[in-house]
């Protein structure tokens, strides 16, 4: 759980339903969220990470916290610690363990000779 001052002081968690909620609102998984970026999976994934202490959220009101975010900070500050967050509640680390085995069965199909 990560703390976060944005109109007020709020914290991110990223639940297995955090995370099932922005692929739901993004219509994709989590990987391609993170890799296509952009503002609508910034909303999202803010959106997921902050709902779990305040159920009256929305994407559209995290987009009008997003845009108070902005009068005073970067933007990319805003995806830094959203990347941190999803980081620490462990997401990052199964897609890493998921490329390293899909690396190893490609490096063992390539391996073999055709003969």
């Amino acid at each position: 759980m990560i703390p976060i001052t944005l109109d007020k002081v709020r914290h991110l968690k990223f639940t297995p339903n955090a995370i099932a909620d922005a692929e739901a609102e993004m219509d994709k998984n989590l990987l391609l969220i993170v890799q296509e970026g952009g503002v609508r999976a910034t909303r999202a994934l803010l959106w997921a990470g902050l709902k779990w202490e305040d159920r009256g959220l929305t994407p559209e009101k995290v987009g009008n916290i997003i845009e108070m975010w902005m009068q005073t900070k970067p933007y990319a500050e805003l995806e830094g610690i959203i990347v941190k967050g999803l980081k620490e509640d462990g997401w990052f680390r199964e897609i890493a363990r998921q490329n390293v085995e899909e690396e190893t069965r490609s490096g063992s199909e390539q391996e073999t000779p055709d003969v």
